[in-house]
């Protein structure tokens, strides 16, 4: 892969981490001030949101580089999934 496609991908992987990154915050200073269900759900949503992102590209090169293409794809969809419930999560606090 070339050095462009690299840099592509680590903008979007910085710019996508900062974006989760506010929307945490701000659900956790929502959740201080208001300790309803929605408040709950959407600071649980959004911590797993953020940790499923962040642990997922992790293991995910970890997988890339030990294992066959075949278990990285089955992993890749294992974590839309697991993405989908987090997403779920965090609109049902909406």
């Amino acid at each position: 892969m070339s050095e462009s496609f690299i840099s592509f991908y680590v903008i979007g992987s910085v710019m996508t981490f900062l974006c989760l990154l506010g929307i945490w915050i701000v659900c956790f200073l929502l959740f201080i001030r208001e300790r309803s269900w929605p408040g709950v759900l959407l600071f649980a949503g959004s911590t797993l949101i953020l940790a499923g992102t962040t642990a997922g590209v992790l293991i995910q090169t970890l997988i890339a580089r030990t294992s066959s293409p075949e278990d990285l794809i089955k992993y890749q969809g294992y974590m839309y999934i697991i993405n989908a419930v987090f997403y779920l999560i965090f609109a049902l606090g909406l």
